[in-house]
C-alpha cells in the first residue's frame, strides 16, 4: 500500500522512490512533481501543516483518499472518508494568529471553488448519481518555529 504523506513529502523533496526497482529517482522523470507547494518557506508551511492534518485525520479514524486534488475549478487539500462520510478539507496552517486566525482565511468565494472542486471530484469517481453525505470541514494548524502547536477541526462548517 502506497503511504500517501509519504509520497507527497517525497515529491515535495523531489525525489520519488521507484517501486519496481526501490531505488530513488528525481520526481520530474516520474511526473509526480508537485508545483503547488514551492520551496518557499510558506510552501513550506503548508506542505507540513497537510502532513499534520492527515496524522490527525488519520488517528480519528478517517481514510485519506485523496491530497491535493486540483481540476479547473481549483483544489482542495484533503479528500478523506470517514464511515458513510465523504469530508473535503481545506487546511489552513499560519504561524501566529497576530492577523486573525486561520479559519477567517477559508471566505466565502473559497468555500464556493471547494464546492465546484467537490462536485467534480463525485463527477470524476462516479459518485455524483449514488451521492454520499458530504462534509465540507476546515482544519486549523498553528506553527511555530517549525513545530506543530495546535491542530483544530472544525467539522461540517460551510
Amino acid at each position: 500500500m502506497i503511504d500517501i504523506n509519504k509520497l507527497a513529502r517525497e515529491i515535495y523533496n523531489g525525489e520519488v522512490e521507484d517501486m519496481s526497482t526501490g531505488k530513488k529517482q528525481p520526481a520530474a522523470q516520474t511526473g509526480n512533481v508537485s508545483n503547488y507547494h514551492n520551496a518557499s518557506s510558506r510552501g513550506e508551511e503548508g506542505l507540513s501543516g497537510e502532513d499534520a492534518a492527515c496524522q490527525y485525520l488519520e488517528q480519528k479514524g478517517y481514510k485519506i483518499l485523496r491530497r491535493n486534488f486540483r481540476c479547473y475549478n481549483g483544489e482542495i487539500d484533503i479528500i478523506a472518508a470517514k464511515g458513510p462520510i465523504l469530508s473535503f478539507i481545506e487546511v489552513k496552517t499560519r504561524s501566529s494568529t497576530l492577523y486573525g486566525l486561520p479559519r477567517e482565511a477559508v471566505t466565502y468565494g473559497k468555500q464556493k471553488k471547494i464546492r465546484r472542486c467537490a462536485e467534480t471530484y463525485l463527477a470524476m469517481t462516479k459518485r455524483i448519481n449514488n451521492m454520499p453525505p458530504l462534509s465540507f470541514d476546515v482544519i486549523e494548524v498553528i506553527r511555530n518555529r517549525g513545530e506543530i502547536k495546535s491542530v483544530t477541526h472544525l467539522e461540517r462548517c460551510f
